[in-house]
Formats: C-alpha cells, structure tokens, sequence
C-alpha cells in the first residue's frame, strides 16, 4: 500500500544542447557477500543517464537484480563490468544525482565471494569533446537592496532558452556545458526592482574553453518607504498571539499578521510620501481565563526613512460564565469516574461522578472549544452527549450515561493497518513477544491488518518487479519466508532455536493475541506497492486459494487484498495485462469464499483494498484527469456476476484508499473535501451494500504527492459515514511515524479511529 522514501532532489531545466558537465564522483564504500553494495557520492549535480554509473565484479558473478537507488534503475552486464542508468519514474527523464548526497546500490550476485573494483561515473563517450565548452556563471554576493529572493539567469542560444539558473545560493558560481564556437545571449531577469545585467552579455564559446559570466545588479530607483515597531502590552501573561491590520486611509489592508506581547513587532518597509502618510492599525481582541482582553485601534503617521513606534495597550474586564449541567445516568453502585473538561488551548477541568443525578460546572463564556469525557470500568461502556461543545451559551446540557458492556455484534469496521517493518508508536512493554507491548496501539480498532503477506519472495518499494508469481509460497514479507512454515504450530516445548524465524514468530503471535484480548480481528494483508505488478496467473488461482484456506485454518481471521496494480503499473503506464488481472482477483475472491464456507470457516472475512475510482468508469467525469487505474472495481464486479455472483456476495469489506493523490490530481487542485468524499462513496455504495464500504485516510505525510486533509476534514467525513450507513473507517497506519511530514500519522489515526468509535457507537 505505501512507497518507502525517495529521496528530494534539487533539479535544474537543461534544454538544447546544453546539459551537466561529466560527473566528478567518488567512492565511498563497498560491501560484498549475498548482497553486493555500492556506495557514492557526486560533487556537482550528474545526470545518471548521460553519465552512467559503472564498476567492476571479480570471479564471474551474475548479477540477477539491483535495488537501492532513487527512481528508475536499469543495468546492463557485459562480463565483468556493469552499467546502471537511472531515470525519474515520471516523468520519463534523467535521474540528477544532487551533489554532496550520499547513494547506496544493492545487487544479488549468483555467489557471495567477489570483488567490487574501477567504480566511476562518466559520460558514455568516455569525456567532454573537443567540440564543446564551457559557460560558467557567477553570481555576486547578495546586494542589501533585494531581500529574500534568488537569482534567475537564463541562456539563450540562437532565441531560444537552453539552460536556466535559479534558486542558487548568493556568492557561487555554477557551470553548463555548451557546444563550441556558437553564440549566446545572457538574460538577467529584475529582481525586487533591481536590474540585472550580465558581463559579456553575448558571446561566442570556443570549443575545449570556458567562457565566464559576470552578474550584476543595479539597485532600483528610491521609493518612499518607512517603519513601524508596534509594542504591545496586556495586564496579564499569556502565549495568546492576536491579529493585526494596517489600513490606508482608503480602507486597503497594507500590512497583517499576529501580535508579540514579548518583543516589538517590526512592520517594514510602508510605502508614504515626503510629507508623510496616514495608517489606521487595528488588532482582535481575546479571552483567556475568564477574562476579555480589548485594546484600541491606533492612528499612525509613516515618514520616509524613519520608524514610528505603534503602542497598543489591551485593558481586561471579567467576561461571564456558562453553566455546564451534567446528568449522570446508570453509575452503579460504589463506582466512581472522573469527569474531564479539556478546551482546545489546554485548560482542564474535573469532578468526580460517583452516583445518578445534576450538577453543574461554570466554565468562562469565552468562545472556545471544549471536549468531554468520563472515565469508565471494566464490562461497563460510557456515552458522553454531546462529546463537545462551543463555550458561547448561557447553558450547556451534557449527559454522561453507563451501559453494561454488550458482546459486540460489529456492524461497523474501525481498520487499522499494521506496518511489519515499523515498531509499535505507543508501547506498553519493552518485550515485542509480549500482547501488552501493542495493547494501546490497536485499542480503537475492530480489525487490526497485518502488512504485508506479499506473492514477491523480496518485494521492492522502489521498483516492484513486473513478473508473475513463482507459485512457490506465500511469503511472509519481513522474514522472505514462506508463510506457512513461518506460522506453523509446533509441539509444546519445542525450543525457540528450532521455530522457523522466532524472532518474528514471536511478534506475530503477540499481536494477534493483543487484538484478540481487544475482541478484534486479525486480517492478514496480500500485497502492497512493493509486490508483484503481474500478481498471478490463472492456473494458479487453486493453488493460492488453497494456500490461504490452508493459513486461516491455522491463524488469523481473514484476508484482505491489496492488489495495486492491476489496470496501472508503477511507472503510471497501463498494465497490458489489465482485462486477465482483474479476472484472476475476481476468481480468485470467488473461489476463497467458497473454500472457506466449504471447510466450515465461513467466520473468516474476505476484503478488497482498492483507489478511490475503483467504480469510475472514467475519473475526469468527477473532476479527476483520468487514470489508467479507473474501474477496476467495475471489472471484478462484471466478472463475479458474469459467473453467477457478484463483488458484494463474495466480501466482508471494501477498503477505500483515498489518500496518496496529489492536489494536481484532484478536482480543482484541491485536497479531500466532503463533496469529493461523498461523490466517491456514492460510486462504491452503487456496486456494495454501504455497510461493507469503509472509507479510508491517512492523517500525515503521504506519498505521490498527497496532502493531508486534516483532522477536521476527517472528523466531517467519518460523520457522514456513520450518519449514513456506510461500514466504517480505515486507517494507514496504526503505527506509522511521521513520513514526508511533521505530522504522526500513527498517533492522529490513534485519535480518529476513538472518535470514530463514539460516532459509530451513537449511530
């Protein structure tokens, strides 16, 4: 389901002839045995197409396959020697290798006993030719009039751009390779009103020479400009930052930001007049611990050259309260909770509940947000109505009831995806073999999906390898072993050192158990982005139908399918394959329900992880541009009911991925919202009861681009699921860092699965 790391690149735009100069790279260490490793750096920016990567194997080794570099990796042997070229995975272009960052190759050789020698990086035709030169451009040191912003110099050859140079740091100089005896042009563009200039401006290159480029720039004519420092003062300590606004006499808004009660904030750079210009300077007010803070607005005259000190002293007058009634309903006898009031800024509020009855707190009508909650006890389930409230009323009315516990029936599914490779986010145990050690992380969650089982031996997040299943096991992807073996059951007393990877074993069993004693399930997850892109053939849909009876007999609860390739490769091209992949998923989830209902485990759920336009025929008729991937879903079902079934009889959910798509790729350039979230789970709940639809985030950093919606979106979303009869949520992941983000993905989905367990069990 999820892509590992790729690492940033700065790029530059190379048109034309002109391009990198041949690559200056070192070697900085190697490694040999089952797994052979590289590793290297460049001191200038490389084009790892025109300048392949090249070295040498001693002893007659066969290298099988090679992993490690960011994009697009291709090599070629020819005896000792290899070649490796690499390309972006989209668009179809060079890989830069960035100077000063460190890249690592990996390679399978056919024996662990060999040499690794004559590493290099150059061009193919061995060096720069006679025929080409040189233009090397360099930048002054940053003049004081211009502010923040880089230098933009472009190349022209013959009236066309060729090269251009931006976002390069003041003082440094950066060299293009260019052809011999022609003639360029040097564009300077302005910047913050400076003119620039180019030292010779047009010039013609001699072959094997390097042409220098001198930048200046001229400081631009003198605008009236002046200051404001703005001081401001509360009676009170606090962290609050309120809003300001600098108008013209006209009402325009010049300047806005959020005042500093600890240090002056500095408004620089007001445009006036020789005589001077009128300014209004108005700023919000705000409460805090029971009290309204106001201050005045201030008239403020700005003269050239000088700063004019804004003083903005807020005075406090008591603000009133609102009164919270709290009702208790069924405590039980001699059982205490306590009752907790937390706004949104920290504060903190508690009183203890011990029987049936009113009472009331007074908490300040100040407009903030506060969250309720109330502890409980064992076999007993608490509601809190409402769960939240905006502290702007006169009253507040909040019931907290207690239930005896219910056995859950389960209507709804609160998933959770669980990285193998990642640690638990919140531990409760330093031993790993230990249910306690994940009993906090899968607390909120009815299905807890182990990722991943994958049908590659040695799946590859950065390049998943484009072949077919070898038939030979299901494997168990942190251990490359074959499933079966890795969760067989032993006899009792049998010593660790004889179980097939027990470091893992024990791990496993652990979180199961932990999932259980939450009366969870287990679901084990097939594939992800790093598995195989052909999946299977369809005379093997038996023998892995079988496989998996043969696992579910043994342990877990399920299976869910993440098959990510099916009508769209990884490189985004169409899989030529696409009408015999969607058939084989659809046989093959035909086939497991009823092997399963024929060995009596029709208790054992079957799921479908799918895109959001699994059901568009075509994504650009609800504002998508269109993906190959488009109704693959539609292809399954066509299937299943062709042969006397249908996608809804066969499984027990349908996980929506909706997330890992970048604003360029979403109606009008957006990021999730609740009409695009609503036209999605209308397309799925055409073609699968609603109840078996659950909608799927990931609450952090996202891969391909995706941007995180954020917590309130989510919360909107997982309303509109539990007030319309949707299945449930789904979450990526349980126990995810922060990826590609500051965000902890596995600790926010923590906080939307609980708050999908109170809306669900309101509904």
């Amino acid at each position: 389901m999820k892509k590992l790391n790729k690492i940033s690149l700065i790029t530059m735009l190379c048109m034309g002839t002109v391009g990198f100069a041949n690559a200056n790279c070192v070697q900085d260490d190697v490694s040999t045995g089952w797994t052979g490793s590289l590793t290297f750096h460049c001191t200038e920016d490389t084009d790892l197409v025109k300048n392949p990567i090249s070295f040498k194997v001693s002893n007659n080794i066969k290298v099988s396959s090679m992993w490690g570099l960011p994009g697009n990796s291709q090599f070629t042997q020819n005896g000792d020697t290899i070649s490796v070229t690499v390309k972006k995975w989209w668009p179809d272009e060079a890989y830069i290798a960035q100077a000063g960052q460190y890249y690592t190759l990996s390679f399978s050789p056919n024996t662990n006993n060999f040499a690794i020698s004559e590493f290099s990086v150059n061009s193919q035709d061995g060096g720069q030719e006679a025929s080409k030169a040189t233009i090397k451009i360099n930048l002054p040191e940053k003049p004081q009039f211009i502010g923040t912003s880089k230098a933009n110099v472009i190349i022209y050859k013959d009236g066309v751009k060729v090269a251009e140079m931006k976002d390069t740091a003041w003082g440094s100089s950066q060299s293009f390779e260019a052809e011999g005896n022609v003639g360029y042009t040097i564009n300077v563009p302005a910047i913050d009103n400076a003119t620039g200039s180019a030292t010779p401006a047009n010039f013609t290159t001699t072959g094997g020479q390097t042409q220098e480029v001198n930048i200046q720039y001229t400081a631009p004519k003198v605008d009236y400009k002046g200051n404001i420092t703005i001081s401001a003062s509360t009676p009170d300590s606090t962290t609050k930052t309120p809003s300001y606004t600098l108008t013209d006499a006209q009402g325009n808004v010049i300047k806005e930001g959020a005042l500093n009660f600890n240090a002056p904030t500095n408004l620089n750079d007001i445009p006036t007049s020789a005589n001077g210009k009128q300014y209004q300077l108005t700023v919000d007010g705000y409460a805090e611990n029971g009290f309204n803070y106001t201050a005045k607005s201030v008239s403020v005259v700005v003269k050239n050259t000088e700063t004019t000190e804004a003083k903005v002293e807020y005075t406090k007058e008591a603000m009133p309260t609102e009164k919270v009634n709290v009702e208790v309903k069924g405590i039980p006898s001699g059982k205490s909770s306590t009752l907790t009031l937390k706004n949104d800024n920290g504060k903190i509020i508690t009183s203890k509940l011990n029987a049936d009855g009113i009472s009331s707190i007074d908490v300040p009508k100040d407009g903030e947000n506060w969250n309720i909650t109330a502890s409980s006890f064992d076999d007993y389930k608490v509601t809190v109505s409402p769960a939240n409230f905006t502290a702007n009323q006169n009253t507040q009315n909040i019931t907290i009831t207690f239930a005896e516990q219910q056995k859950s029936t389960q209507d709804e599914f609160i998933t959770g995806y669980w990285e193998n490779w990642k640690p638990a986010q919140q531990p409760q145990s330093t031993d790993m073999g230990n249910p306690a050690h994940y009993s906090t992380d899968i607390a909120p969650y009815t299905h807890v999906v182990y990722s991943f089982l994958t049908l590659a031996k040695n799946p590859n997040p950065d390049n998943p390898s484009n072949t077919t299943w070898d038939g030979s096991a299901i494997y168990e992807s942190m251990t490359a072993g074959d499933v079966l073996k890795f969760m067989r059951e032993y006899p009792e007393g049998t010593p660790n050192w004889e179980r097939t990877d027990n470091w893992m074993r024990v791990r496993v069993d652990a979180l199961i158990k932990a999932t259980h004693d939450n009366n969870g399930k287990f679901i084990w997850a097939i594939g992800g982005w790093s598995d195989l892109q052909q999946t299977i053939s369809t005379n093997q849909v038996d023998k892995l139908v079988s496989m998996i009876v043969d696992l579910l007999k043994i342990s877990g609860d399920g299976v869910d399918f993440d098959w990510e390739h099916l009508h769209q490769l990884a490189d985004g091209s169409k899989n030529p394959n696409a009408q015999q992949q969607t058939a084989v998923l659809a046989e093959v989830l035909l086939k497991l329900r009823q092997a399963l209902d024929k060995a009596g485990l029709q208790d054992k759920q079957i799921g479908y992880t799918t895109r959001f336009n699994a059901f568009m025929a075509d994504s650009k008729q609800y504002g998508f541009p269109g993906f190959n991937s488009d109704g693959e879903g539609l292809a399954i079902d066509n299937w299943l009911k062709a042969h006397g079934s249908s996608l809804n009889n066969v499984v027990d959910f349908v996980n929506i991925m909706a997330y890992d798509v970048g604003p360029e790729y979403m109606p009008n350039g957006q990021t999730w919202n609740m009409n695009i979230y609503k036209n999605v789970l209308s397309t799925f709940g055409a073609h699968v009861d609603s109840s078996k639809v659950v909608l799927g985030f990931e609450p952090g950093g996202q891969a391909a681009g995706g941007q995180w919606e954020g917590m309130a979106v989510d919360k909107q979303a997982i309303d509109y699921v539990a007030n319309n009869g949707y299945g449930g949520s789904m979450f990526w992941a349980i126990n995810q860092p922060p990826y590609n983000s500051t965000e902890n993905t596995g600790l926010n989905s923590d906080k939307l699965a609980k708050y999908s367990q109170d809306k669900f069990s309101n509904n």
